[in-house]
């Protein structure tokens, strides 16, 4: 199984799609799977596919042609994680994916539970149940095993967020630049935010529910504190309504 990342002629990422079946189109046109905002792509230019567990990329009778290796293709051909695949100014790569078995993802698994200040619940994807807990201060979080956290998701970018904790037991959520993006509560963040207890947090497609150790919620109390406050809120209302009732007799 490959994941097909898309650069453009500065080496930025663009998007990264999963090829496993199917096919993968790539064009000018909108409805085009990878779509490529450039008159110099045909408006459907090329197709990737995949034949007997092999990847192959075809030229769909483009006006600028499709490149393998700098050679023009003029038929369908095979290609691995080594080929550099071209189609005008953007370059095609290849990448390896191997989805790693279910486990906690963070690389200080021999931590004791006790010890750790947070723990994130995966929500969704083929790791659907998995809790990962959150030893260190700064957790990174991203497709490739070097991350704090990493996912094995072709929608997770190879770094894509990171999570900085703060003195009150909530976190400071920053998106590194991913291609699809971290959400909050449903929301795309572009700056720095706080997040905190019960907060559903997605990387890409890939939703996660964060628990702190604490309670400490993105507002700035516990839970433990919302009660006392509720309850003492009850109590003023009940002694409220008590005492008026006790003057107007």
């Amino acid at each position: 199984m490959y994941v097909l990342a898309v650069k453009n002629e500065r080496g930025a990422l663009v998007s990264e799609h999963l090829i496993d079946a199917g096919e993968i189109i790539v064009g000018r046109l909108d409805g085009c799977d990878v779509a490529l905002d450039s008159t110099a792509v045909s408006r459907q230019h090329a197709c990737f596919y995949v034949e007997n567990a092999q990847v192959f990329v075809s030229d769909m009778g483009s006006a600028n042609g499709v490149y393998v290796n700098e050679q023009r293709i003029t038929r369908d051909t095979p290609v691995d994680d080594k080929s550099r695949i071209r189609v005008s100014e953007y370059l095609f790569q290849l990448e390896r994916h191997e989805p790693e078995p279910t486990g906690s993802g963070i690389r200080t698994a021999l931590v004791a539970p006790d010890d750790a200040h947070g723990k994130l619940v995966i929500l969704a994807g083929h790791d659907a149940g998995r809790e990962v807990l959150l030893y260190e201060p700064i957790i990174s979080v991203g497709r490739i095993d070097e991350n704090e956290l990493s996912i094995q998701d072709p929608s997770v970018s190879r770094q894509h967020a990171q999570l900085k904790r703060q003195d009150d037991g909530s976190y400071a959520l920053t998106d590194l630049g991913s291609s699809n993006g971290v959400f909050v509560l449903g929301r795309r963040i572009n700056r720095p935010t706080r997040v905190g207890h019960g907060d559903r947090i997605t990387f890409g497609q890939i939703e996660c529910l964060l628990t702190t150790a604490n309670g400490q919620q993105a507002g700035g109390k516990s839970l433990g504190q919302w009660l006392v406050f509720t309850v003492l809120a009850i109590l003023a209302a009940i002694l409220g309504s008590a005492a008026s009732l006790f003057w107007f007799d």
